[in-house]
């Protein structure tokens, strides 16, 4: 995809906003809520205001990067997934350690959790490990359906 002029100095002017609260000290959280109320709620999501918050932390100040991104829609939330050429060691969902995949598959509800398994064969075995706690005053059983 390429950015217009436009989208390109936008894109430069958040991330500068971005840099300035890095340079400021200011914890990520406050960062975000900070640049919200200064540019509006739809400048940037979360995900990618996450991203460059660290790469500005660490030290790379370039306003610039050769990443593409692309955005998948799971269930009531956006995911944000990036193919980076020049940072291998930025995670992405699937590349998460087990214990934290299985900390944050414990914070679902079951509604989520069943979207959650279907990202891949690894996730359901992660998301089979934890235990479902069902409230049901009852339970019928036809040949086609079940009812709650």
């Amino acid at each position: 995809m390429v950015l217009t002029p436009a989208e390109i100095c936008r894109n430069h002017a958040v991330r500068s906003c971005i840099l300035a609260e890095v340079i400021a000290r200011n914890p990520i959280e406050i960062a975000y809520r900070n640049l919200c109320t200064k540019l509006g709620e739809s400048a940037i999501e979360y995900l990618e205001f996450d991203y460059w918050y660290y790469r500005f932390y660490e030290g790379n100040h370039s306003l610039e990067c050769d990443f593409n991104m692309k955005y998948v829609s799971w269930g009531k939330y956006s995911i944000l997934i990036e193919k980076f050429r020049h940072n291998p060691k930025y995670r992405l969902l699937t590349t998460l350690p087990t214990d934290i995949i299985l900390e944050i598959s414990q914070c679902l509800d079951s509604e989520e959790r069943l979207a959650f398994r279907q990202v891949s064969l690894g996730m359901k075995h992660i998301c089979n490990a934890v235990p479902v706690e069902l409230a049901l005053s009852s339970l019928l059983v036809y040949e086609d359906k079940l009812e709650f």
